[in-house]
């Protein structure tokens, strides 16, 4: 069972993938809504893996807030997006090389696939 981080600005789709997580086994330890918001929770509460938004609300995007994530905690990224064009893909890869991308709507399998990949550390788009 891997502890996890949702930062997602949407409320309805960070109460998804809640859902999405608990009726896999795992447990959600904190959400956030902003890139520094989810910094701050990544540090305090110490995640086995942060489920990350790409676009939120705040002056960090979620590849930014991932990469400072990353410098600071010992945790797996899963991107949730909406964006799959080249850039973002091109950008997500050189910041967190290790992170596993989703693109929304995500299924519980795609999630749990996900999951596992980011714990394990092997990258994988799907």
């Amino acid at each position: 069972m891997a502890r996890i981080l949702i930062v997602e600005d949407d409320v309805l789709q960070s109460e998804a993938l809640e859902v999405l997580i608990s009726a896999r086994g795992h447990s959600v330890c904190a959400m956030a809504r902003t890139a520094e918001e989810g910094l701050y929770l990544a540090k305090s509460n110490k995640p086995d893996i942060v489920l990350m938004d790409v676009r939120l609300n705040s002056h960090l995007d979620g590849i930014d807030a991932a990469a400072l994530i990353s410098k600071t905690c010992d945790c797996g990224i899963v991107f949730v997006t909406g964006l799959a064009d080249p850039h973002t893909m091109a950008r997500i890869g050189k910041i967190t090389p290790q992170g596993v991308t989703i693109i929304k709507p995500a299924s519980g399998p795609e999630i749990e696939n996900a999951i596992n990949r980011a714990i394990d550390r092997k990258p994988l788009v799907t």
